[in-house]
């Protein structure tokens, strides 16, 4: 929780008195009266004396609270204890006295003094100033800055464990104040708080100790603590703290609320082996599912947690057949994120993985492919080369997938590193390529002339290009042939077997006008000035207007 200043922030103390101070105190009188009608031990005495030694200004009214700041900076519960008598801490109607706190940016505000005691690590004044205190008035004190109370507070001044002690001693011991039970706006309670910082696990231990419903509380994510620290790596000592604490009511019940992830779930994706043991130790089952269909084995085969892929494996052989809400193996969601590792260990085990197929008909090649995972699609290319020849339900190979959703690496991978799709794009390179400018999947155009697997110049039935054919479709966009035409220019120039340019097959007099263009730019380029009475690409079929309005072929024999 942002407080808008560092724990350590300097110092400055106004000596002038609190805003909300009412001038009297139960005693009336300057303080060191207070201390000699309070003081009854030689001790007591001699401490008395060192005080108007160091704080000379202490006989002074005016200077009260400046002093009672410095008492509990010193973290002196003696001295804190004649200041509770002679009403310095307390005002009239009972509520907790403030004290004028400076940051460094020179900004003063007024702090709680329990606030005050907590920033400055004033254990024994912190438990005398509780004790004391109005219960409801500490309840209700917030921290003006950040308008927390003084739990949140402590956490975000990363307060000693000690504090803290205090703290919990004195919330456990009032059926009023419930310090703990309050929640920031994103409805985080103090272990939430704690386990995002990640806190001192001593402290973490001592708050869930005493307030074990708190492990189980949810905030706006539908998120407790527990899946805070099983999301986090790093926390796997905290979650099994939370385990060890909280073994009656973590289990395999204990859901996100939302995602309905169990504990194993979130074990599984921290990579926590000891997590996973414990859990399957006190009763949770792999066999558990989310929302979305997916088993513990799922999760740790997404993130790549071998180690824990291997616990599930070896306590059931089947996992790896298990099948989330769409149809898909832990094999499958491995290939998905990219997580090779996994990949190979399952193959290892089981080479029925190969032949592992969606609803769809898509395998794990497939997978790879729409995430454009290209470490995957090597790796399968070398070790189960027949995947390439794979099809889903609906006819789409691994090669038109990675064409379709213009993934170029990935379509390089496939066309450098397995022979069988160079084979697949050479039968089928029309379709293939025709099907990549139709879906605008322009950056695999571009590998597709760039590595000299077609010549966009090349034509096919009725001598037409690829633009050619392309303009005749009745949705062909200005966008897609710029595009087109970026990747090469002479494209432009080619006349079909009917003696017709692409230009003049336009039905967009944009897209016409623009190609004229590109026409003039590259004969400039490369053949120098144009004579303007050549015919071959002269007004009579190039640019005439009969031929732009009239697209037909067939109505153009004599060309």
């Amino acid at each position: 929780m942002a407080l808008g200043y560092s724990p350590r922030s300097p110092l400055m103390l106004s000596q002038s008195w609190n805003d909300d101070y009412d001038g009297e105190s139960s005693n009336s009188g300057d303080y060191s009266r207070n201390l000699r009608i309070s003081s009854s031990s030689s001790s007591q005495r001699s401490w008395e004396q060192s005080v108007l030694g160091v704080f000379p200004w202490c006989k002074s009214e005016k200077s009260s609270l400046t002093l009672l700041a410095q008492i509990i900076i010193a973290d002196e519960s003696e001295a804190l204890a004649f200041a509770l008598k002679s009403g310095l801490v307390l005002c009239r109607k009972g509520d907790v006295r403030s004290l004028r706190f400076d940051d460094e940016d020179n900004r003063d505000y007024l702090l709680p003094v329990h606030f005050f005691a907590v920033y400055h690590r004033a254990k024994r004044c912190l438990a005398l100033l509780l004790e004391n205190c109005n219960a409801k008035a500490l309840a209700k004190a917030r921290d003006p800055r950040s308008g927390c109370g003084i739990v949140f507070y402590a956490i975000a001044m990363n307060v000693e464990f000690a504090i803290f002690e205090v703290i919990v001693a004195y919330d456990r011991g009032n059926s009023v104040v419930q310090f703990f039970e309050e929640t920031d706006a994103n409805c985080d309670n103090a272990l939430h708080a704690m386990v995002k910082k990640r806190e001192n696990v001593k402290t973490i231990e001592l708050i869930a100790g005493h307030y074990t419903r708190l492990i189980m509380r949810f905030n706006r994510q539908y998120c407790s603590p527990f899946h805070c620290a099983a999301q986090n790596p790093d926390s796997s000592d905290v979650l099994a703290l939370f385990i060890k604490i909280g073994s009656n009511v973590i289990g395999v019940d204990f859901l996100n609320e939302k995602t309905r992830l169990s504990a194993l779930h979130y074990a599984a994706q921290s990579a926590s082996s000891v997590c996973v043991d414990e859990l399957v130790r006190r009763g949770a089952i792999h066999g558990q599912t989310a929302k979305n269909g997916y088993y513990p084995i799922h999760v740790a085969a997404y993130y790549g947690n071998l180690d824990i892929v291997k616990m599930f494996v070896g306590a059931d052989a089947n996992a790896i057949k298990c099948l989330n809400a769409n149809y898909e193996t832990p094999a499958m969601v491995a290939a998905k994120n990219g997580c090779v590792n996994v990949l190979s260990f399952l193959l290892g085990i089981s080479p029925s993985v190969e032949e592992q197929r969606t609803n769809q008909g898509e395998s794990i090649l497939h997978y790879a492919v729409r995430s454009d995972k290209q470490n995957v699609v090597a790796y399968l290319n070398k070790t189960c080369p027949n995947l390439v020849l794979s099809r889903s339900t609906n006819g789409w190979s691994p090669l038109y997938l990675s064409i379709y959703n213009d993934h170029p690496t990935t379509f390089l991978a496939l066309m450098e590193s397995s022979q069988l799709a160079r084979n697949e794009y050479a039968v089928n390179t029309f379709s293939l390529t025709y099907m990549a400018l139709r879906a605008r999947s322009f950056r695999v155009l571009s590998v597709i002339h760039r590595q000299g697997f077609l010549d966009f110049t090349k034509t096919f039935f009725g001598g037409n290009t690829l633009l050619h054919l392309y303009l005749q479709e009745e949705d062909a966009t200005l966008d897609t042939v710029k595009t087109f035409t970026d990747i090469d220019e002479s494209v432009v120039l080619i006349k079909n077997d009917q003696g017709f340019y692409p230009a003049s097959l336009c039905a967009d007099e944009s897209i016409a006008e623009y190609l004229y263009n590109v026409a003039d730019t590259y004969l400039s380029s490369q053949l120098g000035e144009v004579d303007s009475s050549d015919e071959s690409f002269g007004e009579s079929s190039f640019s005439s207007t009969s031929s732009m309005s009239s697209p037909c072929i067939d109505e153009h024999d004599e060309c």
